[in-house]
């Protein structure tokens, strides 16, 4: 089953059974242009020229629209195309995508470095479990971080 976030983004799983296994998956949904503009675009040639590397592995998998594992031309392209109205959404129909807070990149500058975590895990849950478990929001597309929740 699924539920969705509060306006604050917090949720909470009811109807908790002994000995459970969950698996927690954030989904965004929303209008793919959501803070993504001509400055983000920008700002990834910026980075792809070495000119000024993004310095977060956030922003590093925000400018990967295209999700191949790397930031190239084709991101820059897929973006403006998106600005322009010439596309109505990223390849795979993916806006958001969630980490762990808790993740550590081993290699910040290369967060493919190793598959990184999108959903938590939690093991043999009990009745009484108080868990708080949360997750960063990367919009794809928007470097600057200026999207809203929607």
């Amino acid at each position: 089953w699924w539920d969705e976030t509060d306006s604050l983004g917090q949720y909470c799983i009811y109807n908790i059974y002994p000995s459970l296994d969950i698996t927690i998956t954030p989904h965004g949904v929303g209008n793919p242009r959501n803070g993504v503009s001509v400055l983000d675009a920008v700002l990834i040639q910026r980075h792809i020229l070495s000119v000024a590397p993004l310095n977060s592995p956030f922003k590093i998998i925000a400018a990967d629209v295209n999700q191949s594992g790397n930031v190239s031309l084709m991101d820059v392209i897929l973006i403006r195309r998106l600005i322009l109205h010439g596309l109505d959404a990223f390849p795979n129909d993916v806006n958001w995508r969630f980490i762990p807070t808790s993740y550590y990149f081993p290699v910040p500058a290369n967060p493919w470095f190793e598959p990184f975590p999108e959903a938590i895990h939690l093991y043999d849950v009990n009745v009484s479990y108080t868990f708080n478990k949360n997750f960063t929001a990367i919009k794809l597309g928007d470097v600057n971080g200026s999207a809203g929740g929607g």
